[in-house]
């Protein structure tokens, strides 16, 4: 290719300049850079949401960009990166840049008691001395370092082996006690002074939109340090069909997956290991939970099995490997354990939210739910336990809504009415920049409340005769597009730019929202309860952590209960790579777990498809 056959392109707002070949896509010029740019509905051209401004060498505009843009904004320059093709040098603004605050990344949940006692030990002692008369080669003097109990069963690495002259040289030479860590029966470092108390593990949660990672003193159990960020993958879309979708069209794409997320995963343990100034080399286990897909992606599976029935995926135990397997910048032979999937879509966070909350101990009716992108069920009966999941997408944490974001600074999260209108409010009272999932529901129970939306979701026009009876100013929220369909107006940033929901953005929801209500109720029906029977109602994930419950019980997402019953335990998948991080024992009930959970496929149910379309009304939910 000569230099003619390329383009120039330039990102702003960082001035970034890149070369790429003539046609080629600028979603594809992003990727291929490394940079981060979220492509909502995995650039299929059905959400209009990957939007960029081209201040220069702007390519005509294709209909589906015609069907999502204004007639203002293509003849400003913004298009579609799904869409756009760089034909000619250009200098595009992207202002969907990924950047989010990691404070809003929830990264912390329920607290459960564990017994620390790591599969990983070490031990520290001064080396005997080796004489004419009393002949020891290196290895027998390592040895002398641990109880005698273990002299017969260790044995070393070969890393080990070959840095073992060097180390008793020195650990003579300077007179310094050894330090060694052990992984069962096996050596996998020894290193010159007294390091015990730098003795570290990882608990690692891999979600569908990001990833959380804390540091754990494997000595005394306590968290030293914690860091999120968003998943990378969503640059193949933010919900995991459009992933296996991707792969189900290039297969070469599961290495690109896989890739990303473990690029992400190191980060995260390298900015811990900054942030306590410790040596990488001194993480010594790691755990991990995710959902079904993400484990299999996290370790390089093909998951296309889970698109298509029965659903299964090729995986279900839990997985016990070395860091060297995943290249997880640790020590090479770490022992890394990656929690059991149930089945389905209902994977090793839910695992791990079973075992943090104690579920199988429970006495009367529990109920968790992870209300995400498969929003999970689970229902434990005096430990017997059933599950499933729900395709409720990704509309509870922004996605697939034309002013959805995620719960970043700016999201709008909070609506009340001060008998006139209604307020909204954003996070870190900063400006908005659209609204997340919490936002949704309050918004979803304030308007059906004061009438601006119907419970069957239908928005009415301007002209409407629900309209005439609004306030005048909420009546003022009800718009029309340029093709006259219904919106509702939300709100306004400094520059202009307002924020609207529409009537698919409403049906979404309704979507999202009934899966979730359907699989509750159908799980305890499948087991003989009815909602009144709940003793205690769990909510696990980042959305929970945010949620206001008497609004949820308005519109149906969760069962009208006293709201004492209602408990959030956040984190709960991290929380569960914690525990088996600190205890062989622990790890030893999450497997008991997995195979003790009956899974519930719901469509294979008769009544599912009544369910679901009684579910999707925004009112409190009903037995069937």
């Amino acid at each position: 290719m000569t230099p003619s056959d390329e383009v120039r392109l330039i990102l702003q707002p960082e001035g970034r300049t890149l070369r790429v070949p003539a046609g080629s896509a600028l979603a594809d010029a992003l990727r291929e850079a490394g940079i981060p740019f979220a492509y909502p509905c995995g650039g299929v051209r059905v959400c209009g949401r990957c939007r960029v401004e081209f201040r220069e060498g702007a390519p005509a505009p294709l209909p589906d960009e015609e069907r999502h843009l204004s007639r203002d904004d293509i003849r400003r320059g913004v298009r579609l990166a799904c869409c756009s093709t760089l034909d000619t040098d250009a200098e595009v603004y992207c202002g969907g840049l990924e950047s989010f605050h990691t404070e809003h990344i929830l990264t912390q949940g329920v607290r459960t008691d564990v017994v620390v006692a790591p599969e990983v030990t070490r031990y520290c002692g001064f080396l005997p001395p080796s004489t004419l008369d009393a002949s020891r080669c290196d290895w027998e003097r390592v040895l002398h370092v641990l109880p005698e109990e273990l002299w017969t069963d260790v044995h070393p690495t070969v890393e080990t082996l070959r840095a073992l002259p060097s180390l008793v040289a020195r650990a003579e030479h300077q007179r310094q006690p050894v330090t060694v860590t052990l992984h069962g029966n096996r050596m996998i470092l020894a290193e010159c002074g007294d390091t015990l108390a730098e003795h570290w593990g990882v608990a690692l949660d891999v979600g569908t939109t990001t990833l959380s990672a804390a540091l754990i003193n494997l000595n005394d159990g306590v968290e030293a340090a914690r860091a999120g960020c968003l998943n990378p993958q969503r640059v193949w879309g933010e919900d995991l069909i459009s992933r296996i979708r991707a792969i189900l069209d290039n297969p070469g794409e599961l290495e690109a997956l896989h890739h990303r997320v473990i690029e992400a995963a190191n980060g995260l343990i390298a900015r811990l290991c900054r942030e306590r100034r410790i040596e990488p080399l001194h993480v010594n286990a790691v755990a991990v939970a995710g959902n079904t897909a993400m484990t299999h992606l996290f370790l390089r599976v093909d998951p296309t099995s889970l698109g298509q029935a029965p659903f299964a995926g090729a995986l279900r135990g839990g997985v016990p490997l070395e860091a060297r397997d995943l290249t997880l910048a640790v020590h090479p032979h770490a022992p890394v354990y990656v929690l059991p999937c149930i089945g389905g879509f209902v994977g090793g966070d839910i695992s791990a939210g079973i075992l943090v909350t104690r579920l199988l101990d429970q006495k009367g009716v529990s109920v968790l739910v992870d209300i995400g992108t498969n929003g999970e069920v689970v229902v434990a009966r005096d430990g017997q336990l059933c599950s499933t999941s729900s395709a409720a997408g990704p509309s509870f944490e922004g996605g697939k809504i034309s002013a959805g974001t995620l719960a970043a600074t700016g999201a709008i999260h909070q609506f009340t009415f001060d008998g006139q209108d209604l307020v909204a409010h954003t996070l870190d009272r900063a400006e908005p920049t659209g609204i997340c999932g919490s936002g949704l529901i309050e918004f979803f129970a304030r308007a059906v409340e004061v009438g601006l939306l119907g419970a069957n979701g239908r928005i009415p026009k301007p002209d409407s005769a629900e309209a005439r009876v609004l306030p005048p100013r909420l009546a003022a929220r009800l718009e029309v597009d340029e093709s006259g369909a219904p919106q509702i107006f939300l709100a306004q940033d400094t520059k202009g730019q307002r924020f609207y929901l529409t009537q698919a953005d409403v049906r979404e929801f309704q979507l999202a929202k009934g899966a979730v209500q359907t699989a509750i109720c159908m799980v305890l029906k499948e087991m003989g309860l009815a909602l009144n029977r709940i003793d205690r109602f769990l909510v696990a994930g980042a959305f929970g952590s945010h949620l206001n419950v008497r609004d949820a019980m308005t519109i149906g997402l969760l069962p009208e209960l006293d709201p004492e019953k209602v408990f959030f335990v956040g984190n709960s998948s991290q929380e569960g790579a914690r525990c088996v991080l600190l205890n062989a024992y622990e790890r030893q009930r999450v497997e008991q777990i997995a195979t003790r959970t009956r899974l519930v496929e719901l469509a294979t149910r008769p009544e599912f498809q009544e369910r679901f379309a009684l579910s999707m009304f925004l009112n409190p939910a009903m037995e069937l």
